[in-house]
């Protein structure tokens, strides 16, 4: 028998990272939103009885080596143990349609999405803790892809607080992504290098106890990696300002990666941009409009589909 479930992308409505901590690593505070652009994934036993083995069949545009990524390091969270291991031969495929390394979370999303698929497809029982458990050692962005729609971040991106669906408005955005890749890791040195200290800023508590500087926050979608990407591609800055002038607000990078958002409050509106920036687009950039997805049409994405019922 098939499975089936989608993965969707995420942008950062904002992005703060503060200074590099004594393990090394950058905490940071994000509001995350997920949209309405997936990954497909495709889960198949082969064979039912025997030794367990997976059979990876995964897009070339995530490397050459299955076991380097996300989903391999998500089944090995699950398969750690012997006892833990169903029998039999199991396919695995994905079909990638969020950009590689681009800041919108595809590989993160790919692992959690997996993470789900597999806990229901082989019977785990694992809870939504459990899952978070298991996510947050794939990586550190994942933990937010069990929960979908809107949330807060803090920590290392791993610690969430899932928000309650925005019914009072729909958001359309339109993604423009370069086509070179930023790799995560020289990003944040090279924030480190241009920027003396971090700026104070508020904790996800208190945001949630302001809402009005939350929506500040929102209002602003600063991003501390913005001045990094735009001083290594500086026609990154002609193309937010485009999409200011076809009257996206806010506009701003999506993480560390090379991804473009800008918010649209009407569909067509958003069309309209996209069609104008389809004239100016060049070779290899990646363009398109979604809609947000909210956390009830995200779990519409990530339910677990069989191929018989299809």
């Amino acid at each position: 028998m098939n499975w089936k479930v989608f993965a969707p992308a995420k942008i950062n409505r904002f992005l703060w990272i503060g200074p590099r901590d004594a393990a090394g690593y950058h905490p940071l505070v994000t509001f995350f939103q997920t949209v309405a652009l997936w990954d497909e994934i495709t889960i198949r036993c082969i064979q039912p009885d025997g030794p367990f083995e997976v059979r990876w069949a995964l897009d070339a545009a995530v490397g050459l080596d299955p076991e380097a990524t996300t989903l391999a390091r998500a089944v090995r969270r699950l398969t750690e143990g012997p006892a833990a291991r169903p029998a039999g031969v199991w396919y695995i495929s994905l079909r990638k349609r969020i950009p590689v390394a681009a800041g919108l979370g595809g590989g993160s999303s790919d692992a959690a999405a997996l993470l789900m698929a597999l806990n229901e497809v082989w019977g785990l029982g694992l809870s939504v803790s459990e899952l978070h458990e298991h996510a947050r050692a794939v990586g550190m962005d994942v933990p937010f892809f069990l929960y979908g729609g809107r949330a807060l971040a803090d920590g290392y991106g791993d610690r969430v607080w899932p928000l309650p669906d925005d019914t009072s408005a729909e958001e359309w955005f339109v993604l423009w992504v370069l086509p070179e890749r930023a790799i995560t890791g020289i990003m944040y040195q090279r924030l480190d290098d241009i920027r003396p200290e971090a700026p104070t800023r508020p904790d996800v508590p208190t945001l949630l106890d302001d809402p009005a500087r939350l929506a500040a926050a929102l209002e602003e979608a600063a991003n501390d990696f913005a001045p990094v990407i735009e001083t290594a591609w500086p026609e990154g800055a002609a193309w937010k300002e485009r999409l200011r002038r076809l009257g996206a607000h806010p506009v701003q990078w999506s993480g560390s990666g090379l991804a473009l958002w800008g918010r649209f409050p009407r569909a067509p509106d958003a069309w309209r941009a996209y069609q104008a920036l389809q004239e100016v687009q060049p070779p290899g950039a990646f363009l398109s409009v979604v809609p947000a997805l909210s956390r009830r049409a995200w779990h519409l994405y990530i339910r677990v589909r069989s191929a018989a019922a299809r």
